[in-house]
């Protein structure tokens, strides 16, 4: 009984240690997102969106300084974005997950941490297009990374289907972007596309693309039929391919019957 009680307050610290490390880490992603996305270097200071002044450690905290701070800033009380709440509740949240969908079922370490710099990378790359309207190329290259280092056969039988997944998927994605003439997508997406196909194989890879093009066509179309943007208003498509990616790792399995029902 002892036992079971002391296994079951281990895992509620080690869970709760999890959670605090994903809003540490979401903290910094929010740096990330709006200084990569702009050109401006990680180094300095965190300083006030509005007013400039540079922020004191107290109003640093993940979460609780938001909260504290009842959503404003505190040197001059402009109202602050929801942006840094959520990224950090959504890091925190994404780690737990990934810490028992990994590592608590048997998973190297090395392979949970990984994981855990992917899905910080994919949340990056989400916020910056949704926010910005980028890319950023630091997060891509953070992507490949983290992906070779969950690798522990790093032998080139291993990544010569990768790199072929990779070039075929960028190849496609060059090709609409060179027809759209980048109005349909964005450069940032072509190289993205990449690596999805990288990260995830071709077959994946093409299914993460094919849910990534059906999502952000409905959404594209229930928004020129509800608001009043034109054809000509640009949508983040980076969001839609985080999606497929995410879609392509839950329903694979589904998603590749359904493919092959339809030849």
């Amino acid at each position: 009984m002892c036992g079971k009680l002391l296994a079951h307050v281990m895992h509620e610290l080690l869970t709760t240690t999890v959670f605090i490390l994903g809003l540490c880490i979401g903290s910094f992603l929010n740096v990330v997102i709006d200084r990569m996305s702009v050109g401006k270097t990680l180094l300095g200071r965190s300083m006030c969106d509005f007013c400039k002044r540079v922020l004191q450690p107290i109003e640093l905290v993940p979460i609780l300084s938001w909260v504290v701070q009842r959503g404003y800033s505190r040197c001059c009380g402009k109202r602050l974005s929801w942006q840094y709440p959520v990224v950090e509740i959504l890091t925190g949240v994404v780690f737990v997950v990934i810490y028992n969908l990994f590592y608590l079922q048997g998973g190297e370490l090395v392979v949970t941490l990984a994981a855990m710099g992917i899905a910080s990378s994919l949340i990056v790359i989400t916020v910056a297009d949704v926010k910005y309207r980028i890319i950023p190329d630091a997060a891509l290259a953070a992507l490949a990374l983290f992906r070779t280092w969950s690798w522990q056969d790093r032998a080139l039988s291993v990544f010569a289907p990768q790199l072929f997944a990779a070039a075929v998927l960028f190849s496609g994605m060059a090709l609409l972007f060179a027809a759209t003439r980048g109005r349909g997508i964005g450069f940032g997406d072509v190289k993205f596309a990449g690596i999805i196909g990288f990260l995830m194989g071709l077959q994946s890879g093409f299914i993460a693309l094919y849910v990534a093009f059906v999502t952000g066509g409905v959404m594209a179309i229930i928004l020129l039929l509800t608001t009043k943007k034109g054809l000509k208003s640009e949508v983040p498509f980076g969001p839609f391919m985080v999606w497929g990616m995410v879609a392509a790792m839950l329903w694979g399995s589904q998603l590749s019957a359904f493919f092959y029902s339809l030849f």
